[in-house]
């Protein structure tokens, strides 16, 4: 990085900062938000077997090579004996395939059951266990846990643990290397949950928190050139009805009481999506992957 050869002046990062900030304040599902962060952590507990097998599929594989993909071409794939640091490891997509790199990876997640199953899986890819630390991104103190510039790659994909400008800035910090963010770009909730959240709170589910521009220019203002690329995908989701249920209602837990009339939205709403005792339902993502050096 190149402070003094950077096309805007320093106090740009502070603009996009702010900017950034009050997009995240003014977000519906931020304004809305009603659980502390270890809250949050401890309900994936009750969905870790649900994501493993939603990120497990074809879908989800193509995902893990195309960021693989993409750190090989920009010659950022970790090589062995070097250090990455994953956080939100989730259930393993990409700790498994940096330890079958041969490097050393600290998987970062604080939910019990999601190490359960990375547990479970390096054991059945016959790869080492990574180290674990059972923590939020949020809480740790990079010099605390020697954390600070220790790691070849910081890796943070599609995880709330990067989340604003201080989670990104520790990010940064925590490499010597390279650092790798992926979020949202545009409309995601939207097609899934857009009109059981205008029936429940009167107002349109838009935007993300964050959107991986912001992340974007805030990086380039602070003298970093992320390479960037896009995946965009189209969902077809054929679930059992109960199922999307029970995922709709832990979504909706977030943001408001489930009583008797939210669960009457949710359960109209997949009646009504039900076709041959399957709920059907296309959605469209687009996920932004930034790459960038730290020297």
């Amino acid at each position: 990085m190149d402070n003094e050869n950077t096309p805007y002046p320093k106090q740009d990062t502070v603009w996009w900062k702010e900017l950034w900030l009050t997009r995240l304040a003014k977000n519906p599902m931020t304004v809305r938000h009603r659980h502390t962060v270890q809250e949050k952590a401890n309900k994936w507990n009750k969905r870790a077997e649900w994501f493993s097998k939603q990120i497990s599929g074809h879908e989800g594989n193509e995902r893990t090579q195309f960021v693989m993909n993409f750190l090989e071409q920009e010659n950022a794939l970790p090589k062995p004996g070097e250090r990455v640091l994953d956080i939100g490891a989730g259930t393993g997509a990409f700790t498994i395939p940096f330890l079958k790199c041969g490097v050393e990876v600290v998987a970062l997640e604080p939910a019990e059951a999601m190490i359960d199953i990375i547990r479970k899986n390096c054991d059945e890819a016959s790869v080492p266990h990574p180290t674990f630390l059972q923590k939020t991104w949020q809480d740790i103190d990079l010099d605390t846990e020697g954390m600070r510039g220790a790691f070849d790659l910081a890796f943070a994909s599609m995880t709330p643990g990067v989340r604003d400008p201080d989670t990104l800035d520790k990010l940064n910090a925590a490499s010597r290397g390279h650092c790798y963010f992926s979020a949202f770009s545009g409309q995601r909730w939207r097609d899934q949950y857009g009109e059981i959240w205008q029936k429940i709170f009167n107002e349109e589910l838009s935007g993300m928190a964050p959107d991986v521009s912001l992340a974007f220019q805030y990086l380039y203002a602070g003298g970093y050139r992320p390479s960037m690329t896009f995946r965009g995908t189209t969902r077809k989701m054929e679930q059992e009805p109960g199922e999307v249920v029970e995922s709709m209602l832990l979504f909706l837990d977030d943001y408001t009481e489930i009583n008797a009339h939210v669960r009457e939205y949710v359960e109209s709403f997949t009646r009504e999506h039900t076709t041959d005792g399957l709920f059907k339902l296309a959605t469209k993502s687009c996920q932004g992957m930034m790459l960038w050096s730290v020297v």
